[in-house]
């Protein structure tokens, strides 16, 4: 920042063109300066990054990394940034690398949590677990590492380990003092797939509906997962209207979509007459 402040008010109206709305803009000014201070790569790969240039970005954040050594400006960490746009990139070999790297340097949460997305879409699935539980040991509360760990172990064939870890996510926010410890509603993402994986298995048949009422009072657009979960509920209680629905959400689907499979798996008599 002490480098940043010696290049005068040119550089910093460059800048202000991003808070004023003009990212493409910004970007173009701020080319004027790298060559003479490689610090403002860093203010020119936000610019970059709010007009999708996502190589671009990349490319300033890499060389910040190599001159400065990766840290946390603000709210960004460059490292961290730099994976995910590795990652988005398709070069998930260089991310991981990244990652690895940074990791033997500094133990930053945020890098460990990265860490864990990236090996569960290079489809590194037992590496994918034991790296998401390590980041749920810094960040015991986030949860998308809860719901990544109960993806991770669906995706292994552990479904009851996948349960156990959407359940955890959920208790996340009990506590005797919710005044004090603050209060979060329950992961969307992370609700549906519990109560689908409750209903599928046709196990507690009173947690999925408990499961169930808590997601009629979050949803406001129902989505083909939440038909799907009322075509479920409606097999399991014996309802005559389950075969029809189970029509309805083949009918919501196209002809290559593989959830049709999952139809075919979970509303065979229903399908069948």
């Amino acid at each position: 920042r002490e480098r940043l402040a010696t290049l005068g008010k040119d550089f910093a109206s460059a800048v202000l063109l991003m808070e004023d709305g003009q990212p493409a803009a910004a970007w173009t000014a701020l080319s004027a300066f790298v060559q003479a201070e490689p610090a403002a790569r860093f203010e020119r790969a936000r610019a970059a990054l709010a007009t999708n240039q996502l190589a671009k970005a990349a490319s300033d954040l890499a060389t910040v990394g190599e001159v400065f050594g990766h840290q946390r400006i603000g709210a960004m960490h460059t490292g961290v940034t730099l994976v995910q746009l590795y990652a988005q990139l398709g070069r998930q070999q260089d991310a991981l690398d990244l990652c690895d790297k940074q990791l033997a340097q500094e133990r930053d949460v945020a890098m460990v949590a990265v860490r864990a997305h990236l090996l569960s879409a290079m489809d590194r699935l037992e590496d994918a677990e034991q790296a998401t539980q390590e980041a749920l040991k810094l960040a015991g509360k986030d949860l998308n590492l809860f719901r990544l760990l109960g993806t991770v172990r669906l995706r292994r064939g552990n479904r009851l380990g996948a349960m156990q870890a959407l359940e955890a996510g959920l208790r996340v926010n009990n506590c005797s003092n919710p005044m004090k410890c603050g209060f979060k509603p329950p992961d969307l993402p992370s609700l549906r797939l519990l109560a689908r994986l409750y209903l599928e298995d046709r196990i507690d048949p009173k947690r999925a509906h408990e499961l169930v009422e808590m997601l009629g009072g979050m949803v406001q657009e129902p989505t083909w997962d939440d038909a799907y979960l009322a075509a479920l509920v409606a097999r399991n209680d014996g309802e005559t209207g389950a075969a029809k629905l189970a029509a309805g959400l083949r009918g919501m689907l196209t002809a290559d979509d593989p959830r049709l499979a999952l139809i075919d798996q979970q509303f065979p008599a229903q399908l069948t007459g």
